[in-house]
């Protein structure tokens, strides 16, 4: 997947959105730079006992990401029967 360049736009569902966490021009062609970048990932996980913690633990380098202030992960057990709601817990 190619990254977009700083100004660049991104089409989706027929209309034009902007790429966050990139420069912008403003009205008067100053460029205007975002200050805060969160980033949401949601993991769903289904019995997966065996791999739900070292997945986690895979996410983690994005807390040291420069360009993100703040990074949330949303683990979301859809009814698992093997334990994975302790690892989640443990972890």
């Amino acid at each position: 997947m190619n990254s977009p360049q700083p100004g660049s736009r991104m089409k989706r569902a027929g209309s034009v959105r902007r790429v966050t966490g990139v420069s912008h021009p403003t009205a008067e062609g100053a460029e205007k730079t975002r200050t805060s970048t969160t980033l949401t990932v949601i993991v769903p996980c289904y019995n997966e006992q065996y791999l739900v913690a070292t997945n986690l633990a895979r996410l983690t380098i994005l807390g040291k990401s420069a360009l993100l202030n703040s990074v949330k992960v949303i683990v979301v057990d859809d009814g698992s029967r093997d334990g994975t709601d302790k690892v989640i817990a443990q972890f």
